[in-house]
């Protein structure tokens, strides 16, 4: 069942919350709720060269407090951890669709890392 915001009666809310009790562990608990996990990435090979150069662009002052706050949280929540690598990712804030005042996107542009690292090839599962 896909609900939008457009099919929020009264019957699907009971049912949405309905489920919500069941599996509390299903739903995030705010934006920055992913909890832990059970993904494993393999070792990333790279490519013994310099990355390809990209232009660098700074997020706007208006927008660096936004953009702290999100890192913030998400090194809180553990999604992002500390790196010593030397390569520097340009990013951005974009507004997302929904709600273009008050939710933000972090965006990074990671061409430079990825024009440098070989390609992971694997079948993928017959189903």
């Amino acid at each position: 069942m896909i609900v939008s915001g457009d099919d929020l009666s009264q019957e699907n809310m009971k049912f949405i919350e309905s489920l919500k009790y069941r599996f509390p562990l299903a739903y995030a608990k705010h934006e920055y709720d992913v909890e832990s996990g059970l993904i494993t990435t393999p070792v990333i090979t790279t490519i013994n060269r310099e990355p390809e150069k990209l232009p660098f662009y700074s997020i706007p002052i208006r927008e660096k407090d936004e953009a702290n706050n999100i890192i913030r949280n998400w090194i809180k929540a553990g999604v992002l951890e500390p790196t010593n690598s030397t390569l520097l990712q340009p990013t951005m804030i974009i507004s997302k669709k929904d709600d273009p005042i008050n939710r933000k996107r972090f965006i990074a542009d990671v061409r430079a890392a990825n024009s440098i690292t070989i390609p992971i090839r694997y079948k993928p599962p017959e189903i």
